[in-house]
Formats: structure tokens, C-alpha cells, sequence
């Protein structure tokens, strides 16, 4: 499964998701608006399945 925010397709960049959040650590990191948003149910199965 590939995810990528609008911020890093529209930059070209690798989008890695926090599993935490459920959010991509780029937009953390730069403090920007994240289109992405993971469920939970999605976070656990790329940890564990």
C-alpha cells in the first residue's frame, strides 16, 4: 500500500507515516497542514500484518 499527502506528492517527496499519529512526519516536522490521515485498523496492519 503506498499513502502519500498532498504536500509530499506535490513536492516530490517520500511521505513516512507516524505511527502514532497516523499522520505523514514530514508535515510534523515542518509543522504543515497533513492530508493524510491513517485509521488505526491501517496503522496496526503495516506494523504488524
Amino acid at each position: 500500500m503506498l499513502f502519500r499527502c498532498q504536500r509530499c506528492e506535490k513536492m516530490g517527496l517520500h511521505c513516512f507515516v507516524d505511527t502514532e499519529s497516523g499522520r505523514c512526519a514530514g508535515c510534523i516536522a515542518v509543522g504543515a497542514k497533513c492530508s493524510l490521515l491513517l485509521r488505526t485498523e491501517v496503522r496496526t496492519y503495516r506494523l504488524f500484518g
